[in-house]
């Protein structure tokens, strides 16, 4: 393993100072430090970051001249040269000596720099994103910041599907929801926990959120300079989980994964709290966010080869390069999503050891036909879902496992802890994927009678139980 820092900061009014610092760089010095004119670096990332990608995203039928991947790697050569000057010979000589693939870069930015895509800069060979595992710091958002817990037994990855219950997510949500399942079930070690629509709200995340090892957003994120109340996961009810609720986290996850359109792409960072600070101030080592639009195959791709190789022990930055390649590979240079995603915080994160790290990540096929597992929730899923799913062919076999099921548990008053066969699985609402067969589940309540009783999980039948708890006598 190796590693080189690439400090960016403003040098002076107009200006940028760049500082290359590595082992074994061409002068045989420690660093390489040039100073480079800041509106001409602005002009070129402002080609890239909106003309480009914004023409990147149009349908295909729409475009016109040579596919995306060859019009932003000609405007990442002329940001390459110009935001590194001679500097840049430093990257291509590390490149060639360190024999190893695990090739890790820190770019630290002042608050000012965070809108620079600096992971496309193309040297002549290739982009930096492919050259270097990245992951940015930010000077902003270093403070005092507590560190997250290691909880005993296997790391949780909580799913948040679908917060806003926003219709035209319902079958997108399904597909990206199926593909993280698959390639988490097929690596094994890690628990799944899912919150769909409603359940996942303002209160309960505040409960499900510390603790968790990895959360995942399928959803929207919203960024509103004039409304500050309204920055953040969007939620049902016009709502929003914001920085500030972050902010209070006591137990922050380790590693966030925001696949919402331009989650991570916060341009202030001076005068406003984006999410991606707020996690990362409270101690999240890494979040993963996108710069713009991302077609929903390709994101749901990118986020299924993502968690398996975490699932296999494998770093925060190399299961970012092995999902871009995936991109890539099914989708072709027409497809932008390979560039969008960016790593906020230690590209060197890891999850903690799982029984599929002692093997190696191996590829995953994508299913041909979609399967409606929360029809039965009735919450992101139209009727019609597994009509068409039927008719949409043969699905790929998955890999022989135990047959498992979902249950919804839901309370009113809500926050019960919900057991099952005597193990705390989190707090109502809830829903967990559990092995097919009977359990015995329990929901205990302070100031409220125990609540207990068997109940039957089917692979075929997701099922919402629903308890009205009663008051503990006096």
């Amino acid at each position: 393993m190796a590693q080189i820092d690439l400090i960016l900061t403003e040098h002076s009014p107009g200006e940028i100072r760049v500082n290359i610092v590595g082992e074994a760089l061409p002068s045989g010095a420690l660093s390489e430090r040039v100073v480079v004119d800041r509106a001409e670096v602005d002009q070129i990332s402002e080609q890239i970051t909106r003309d480009l990608l914004d023409w990147a995203n149009r349908p295909t039928h729409l475009r016109a001249g040579p596919p995306v991947r060859e019009s932003i790697r000609r405007s990442g050569l002329a940001l390459y040269q110009t935001l590194f000057g001679g500097a840049g010979d430093a990257f291509r000589d590390l490149k060639h000596r360190w024999v190893t693939d695990e090739r890790y870069c820190i770019v630290h930015l002042d608050e000012e720099l965070v809108h620079l895509p600096v992971e496309l800069c193309h040297d002549g060979d290739a982009f930096l994103s492919e050259t270097f595992l990245i992951g940015r710091r930010v000077a902003a958002a270093r403070a005092d910041r507590p560190t997250p817990s290691l909880a005993a037994g296997s790391p949780r990855l909580l799913l948040l599907v679908n917060p806003s219950e926003d219709p035209l997510l319902g079958d997108s949500a399904e597909e990206e929801l199926r593909e993280i399942r698959k390639a988490v079930r097929e690596a094994g070690g890690i628990e799944l926990q899912i919150r769909v629509g409603r359940t996942a709200q303002g209160r309960l995340l505040d409960q499900a959120l510390p603790g968790a090892a990895l959360v995942h957003l399928i959803g929207h994120q919203d960024s509103d300079a004039d409304q500050p109340d309204r920055n953040g996961w969007r939620l049902f009810g016009r709502r929003w989980y914001g920085p500030s609720r972050v902010l209070r986290l006591q137990d922050p996850p380790r590693i966030v994964f925001a696949n919402a359109c331009a989650s991570a792409r916060a341009v202030d960072w001076k005068s406003s709290m984006p999410m991606v600070r707020a996690f990362l101030e409270r101690g999240t080592e890494a979040y993963v966010g996108t710069w713009w639009e991302v077609g929903t195959p390709a994101a749901a791709a990118f986020a299924a080869v993502f968690y398996h190789s975490l699932a296999y022990g494998e770093t925060v930055g190399i299961a970012m390069t092995r999902a871009r390649e995936k991109v890539l590979e099914e989708f072709g240079p027409d497809e932008a999503a390979w560039a969008s995603y960016i790593l906020y915080g230690d590209p060197r994160a890891r999850l903690p050891q799982t029984p599929a790290a002692t093997g190696k990540p191996r590829r995953i096929a994508r299913p041909l036909a979609l399967v409606g597992i929360l029809m039965a929730i009735g919450i992101l899923l139209p009727s019609t879902l597994g009509q068409r799913a039927k008719d949409a062919g043969t699905a790929v076999e998955e890999p022989a496992a135990t047959p498992s099921g979902y249950l919804t548990f839901e309370s009113e008053p809500p926050g019960a802890a919900v057991w099952i066969d005597g193990h705390q699985r989190g707090a109502t609402p809830l829903t967990l994927e559990l092995d097919e067969g009977t359990h015995e589940v329990a929901l205990d309540l302070s100031g409220h009678a125990l609540w207990e009783a068997s109940a039957l999980v089917d692979p075929d039948s997701p099922q919402v139980i629903h308890v009205q708890l009663e008051e503990a006598p006096r």
